[in-house]
């Protein structure tokens, strides 16, 4: 059954959405004229613990390997070990406490 929640301010897209205690976060996107906190949209968040990763994404000019952490207990965003290779839309997945990014495009080539 889906339930509706409350309205965001304004429209959104190229968003993610992650879940993380009870609560959700949307992370980055935009809505062509307005981009959230910084330019990112497609980007991929995934959460671990008490702890919410945002992986990859774009800015409108390139791909990025950017990793950011955010911890509930200070309260702000953490930057993290980059990724070795950029993803924009990629995939992402937490599992056995490990984050895992696979897939997506690098600004010239989709990766396997």
């Amino acid at each position: 059954m889906i339930k509706s929640l409350m309205a965001m301010r304004s429209v959104r897209g190229y968003a993610f959405v992650a879940w993380l205690n009870s609560q959700h976060y949307v992370l980055g996107g935009g809505n062509r004229c307005v981009w959230y906190n910084t330019a990112k949209g497609s980007l991929r968040g995934v959460s671990i613990g008490n702890k919410l990763f945002a992986i990859g994404g774009g800015n409108g000019i390139e791909s990025l390997t950017d990793v950011e952490m955010l911890t509930l207990d200070i309260g702000r965003w953490i930057c993290t070990r980059s990724m070795l290779q950029r993803r924009f839309v990629a995939g992402a997945v937490e599992l056995n406490g490990i984050l895992y990014a696979s897939e997506g495009f690098d600004g010239s080539d989709y990766l396997k």
